[in-house]
């Protein structure tokens, strides 16, 4: 039971798995993603059109790196409508995810009185959630985000070149 707990704890990366580090997010680690680096993203960009997006992200690969550190929050923020749409990557590491984008674990968030909350996460979304293809009266959800950003495997698993 007391491993349990242990990996319920709000923490930073700890020694992992036999071929990485590992990294659990929680939702604490969010509180002040407005305040990493961002980069504006605008237009049609990994299947995803029409108007500006911002992309927060707390750690940049080193320098010479093909890959970003084990414990790197990725947010993207996309106006929906009268929303706006929070969904997020993270760096996980140990060995999870191995069928989709190694490492790499999905979440959505919503902003409650300007404090990010979790809405899913996992290695996949749940039925019916996911990010919003827009399309006008065509709109719909594509909710495999690991399809999506396996095409991006050669940098490592993140769709946008500023990263």
């Amino acid at each position: 039971m007391l491993l349990l707990l242990l990996g319920c704890l709000d923490h930073d990366p700890i020694p992992g798995g036999v071929d990485d580090r590992v990294f659990v997010a929680m939702q604490s680690h969010f509180t002040d993603f407005r305040s990493w680096t961002t980069i504006t993203l605008d237009g049609e960009i990994d299947g995803h059109s029409g108007t500006e997006r911002l992309v927060f992200v707390s750690a940049l690969p080193e320098e010479g790196s093909d890959s970003f550190p084990v414990g790197t929050l990725i947010v993207k923020s996309a106006p929906v409508g009268e929303t706006v749409e929070l969904h997020a990557m993270v760096k996980r590491g140990g060995g999870y995810n191995p069928g989709g984008a190694p490492g790499w674990e999905w979440f959505e968030l919503k902003e409650s009185a300007g404090i990010p909350v979790i809405l899913w996460r996992g290695e996949e979304p749940p039925s019916g959630e996911g990010y919003v293809v827009l399309g006008g009266e065509d709109s719909a959800v594509d909710g495999d985000c690991n399809s999506c950003h396996q095409a991006a495997y050669d940098n490592d698993y993140v769709h946008e070149v500023p990263l």
